[in-house]
């Protein structure tokens, strides 16, 4: 019974994105999720250190101490903006308010970013955080993949949603405050056969890791830790958002 709710609650939250007018998240214009100008005013065009802030123009750590405070199976973390303001209100829309018209223009969003990274990315696999399969029932989608899919359509590159799994119902890492207690609370959490790996991507061994906000970075580590053991070499991580330590 639980289940059927949950179906017909997502349903009718898809037919009311489909009939009523949505506004800008930012300046509430009309028919448009998240306008260009509320957009850019929070994306940051610029590389910073994760873990310190500080611009950067090669890498996203810088080397030594900070650099130290990560796990090396990450490479490097790009954001496209601040946790706060007009990019918090839209994730917090696209995940509750089941808004997921958002998941575009925040995926066109990563795009511009990883574009300015000087990265080589056609030889990129992109992979969005999954969700356990309990919260993805009752949230009706993973907004990690929406955003993927429209980061993928600007950069042609092709996603792989099935591989990577959550086996762990884990407690919300929003609710804890110590990185500790965050990469505590997601060891071993995700998971990936060395088969379905190899199936999958081949000789593609180079990974982007997407997902919506990160604060520490713990969900990034842990899953990209998991994808090290499953053969994969290169893993960068894209969010939207980097919420304060």
């Amino acid at each position: 019974m639980t289940r059927y709710r949950e179906r017909i609650k997502n349903a009718l939250a898809y037919v009311a994105d489909c009939i009523i007018p949505r506004r800008c998240v930012g300046c509430k214009k009309p028919r448009e999720a998240l306008c260009a100008l509320c957009a850019q005013k929070h994306f940051e065009p610029w590389i910073r250190c994760f873990v310190c802030g500080a611009r950067r123009t090669t890498g996203s750590f810088c080397p030594g101490s900070c650099r130290a405070k990560t796990q090396r199976t990450l490479k490097k973390i790009f954001w496209a903006g601040p946790f706060d303001g007009t990019l918090r209100e839209a994730i917090w829309q696209l995940k509750y308010k089941k808004r997921r018209e958002l998941a575009e223009p925040l995926g066109k969003l990563l795009a511009q970013k990883f574009k300015r990274s000087k990265s080589d990315f056609e030889q990129y696999v992109v992979i969005p955080i999954p969700l356990h399969a309990s919260k993805e029932r009752s949230r009706g989608f993973n907004q990690a993949l929406l955003i993927a899919q429209a980061f993928a359509k600007e950069t042609g590159l092709a996603v792989a949603a099935d591989v990577l799994k959550k086996k762990t119902d884990t407690q919300p890492q929003a609710r804890i405050t110590s990185k500790e207690e965050r990469l505590k609370n997601l060891t071993g959490a995700f998971t990936i056969s060395k088969s379905d790996f190899n199936s999958a991507y081949g000789s593609r061994t180079s990974i982007i890791l997407v997902d919506d906000v990160a604060t520490t970075g713990a969900t990034l580590f842990e899953a990209s830790r998991a994808l090290e053991q499953a053969g994969a070499e290169n893993i960068i991580g894209l969010v939207v958002a980097h919420g304060q330590n």
